[in-house]
């Protein structure tokens, strides 16, 4: 019953944070951003 009314007090910011956090590491998100973010310049200088 305490665990219940605990999950109630608690934001949902700081449920969704740390499971956000996770799945970008795990989706290997750096790479996915770096590569996302290098293409578009390059597409951007290519095509002014």
């Amino acid at each position: 019953i305490q665990g219940a009314s605990l999950m109630m007090m608690m934001s949902p910011v700081t449920i969704s944070t740390p499971i956000k956090l996770i799945l970008f590491v795990a989706m290997d998100g750096w790479t996915m951003l770096s590569k996302g973010l290098i293409l578009q310049y390059f597409d951007l200088s290519i095509n002014p």
